[in-house]
């Protein structure tokens, strides 16, 4: 076993705690304010965010895998295996804007290396993923918020 699905602590889910400044901010200005009509829009408006953040950061990632994890429990998984194809790799993994690819019988998976669950390690990172020819059967399902294909477990394929 190459790779098996688990949650992955990321040092950038350090910086999502950066984002809360804001709503706090927007709270804190809500009192500068005479008029309680804007005061008490802005605080509405810092709790929405934080509520935003809340769910986007950590309540859906968290919900994710633990519906990811009934799926595999369950056995409500596909499997394919072959040959890696259409192989893509960033030179460099820094800041998650780029992306990793790869091809195997028509299923394309693809990942940004800072998802909190599923395979996600780059090459230049140590990932197992290694390029064009590389015989892998991949079990993977479909996260159940986006649609995308999450890769659960990674073999070698003889």
């Amino acid at each position: 076993m190459l790779y098996e699905f688990g949650y992955h602590f990321h040092i950038l889910d350090i910086f999502k705690g950066l984002f809360f400044i804001l709503p706090f901010c927007l709270y804190l200005f809500a009192s500068c304010f005479n008029s309680k009509i804007f005061r008490l829009l802005c605080i509405v408006f810092a709790v929405f965010l934080t509520v935003f953040f809340l769910v986007m950061f950590y309540v859906m990632p968290i919900s994710s895998y633990i519906k990811i994890k009934q799926n595999i429990d369950t056995g409500n998984i596909y499997t394919v295996e072959g040959e890696v194809s259409n192989f893509s790799t960033p030179e460099n993994a820094y800041g998650g804007h780029d992306s990793e690819s790869f091809t195997i019988n028509n299923v394309n998976f693809c990942y940004y290396g800072t998802e909190n669950y599923g395979y996600s390690k780059f090459m230049c990172n140590g990932g197992v993923v290694t390029g064009n020819g590389q015989k892998l059967r991949i079990t993977y399902c479909e996260n159940p918020f986006t649609g995308e294909l999450v890769i659960c477990y990674i073999e070698k394929s003889e």
